[in-house]
């Protein structure tokens, strides 16, 4: 039986490369993006559009994927956002907008799906060594990401029955490096690898922390 993977964020660039390794393996695809701009999706069967920074649009992207599929059993949590700016800098604005990419864009997906997650679903969180990102001008991101890793733990324990992962890469080589003013390491992951984690993951049952 097909299985249906719903990927959150599909149209970045860990998320396409997830999309596309899991679609290769006969999954079915739901790709939540916040707007398709140019070529549609080629591995995506079901697209849904939104800003996870709004209720109401997240509420209208989960039923619009219950009127075409049957359940999720996969359900992948790849967006997120940066920005290197010193906290005496920066607006709250912008602190919300970092925490709405990376952490309540989470919460508020992974709520309204919850009704539609198999029996035996595998939740994941894209997430980071915070430990390794303490860095100036990064206080958003790393505290969002933080929190997340918070959040995925205190899921897994209260959603009985289901797996829950947060895979933690280390640098990955996207467009996330455009918006801050690092090198790219020379050992950076490129996001097929990410993606062959995550489906190992999925393939082995692994919960809680996997490391990259």
């Amino acid at each position: 039986m097909m299985k249906t993977a719903m990927i959150i964020g599909a149209g970045g660039g860990i998320g396409s490369a997830i999309g596309k390794l899991l679609y290769s393996k006969d999954f079915s695809i739901v790709a939540g993006i916040r707007k398709l701009n140019g070529a549609p999706l080629e591995f995506a069967d079901v697209i849904v559009e939104g800003d996870l920074a709004r209720d109401e649009d997240v509420t209208r992207m989960v039923q619009e994927t219950a009127g075409e599929i049957d359940q999720i059993d996969l359900w992948i949590y790849a967006a997120g956002d940066i920005a290197h700016e010193k906290t005496a800098q920066q607006k709250m604005k912008d602190w919300e907008k970092i925490f709405n990419a990376n952490l309540f864009g989470a919460k508020r997906t992974l709520t309204e799906s919850l009704p539609y997650l198999s029996d035996d679903a595998h939740i994941m969180f894209i997430g980071a060594y915070t430990d390794r990102l303490m860095m100036s001008g990064l206080s958003a991101y790393t505290a969002s990401k933080s929190a997340l890793a918070t959040y995925s733990a205190i899921i897994a324990k209260e959603l009985r029955g289901k797996k829950v992962s947060l895979i933690r890469p280390a640098a990955v080589d996207t467009t996330f490096w455009d918006k801050v003013p690092f090198k790219l390491p020379a050992n950076a992951l490129k996001p097929e690898e990410v993606a062959q984690k995550v489906l190992l993951t999925y393939e082995q049952g692994l919960i809680g922390l996997v490391d990259i």
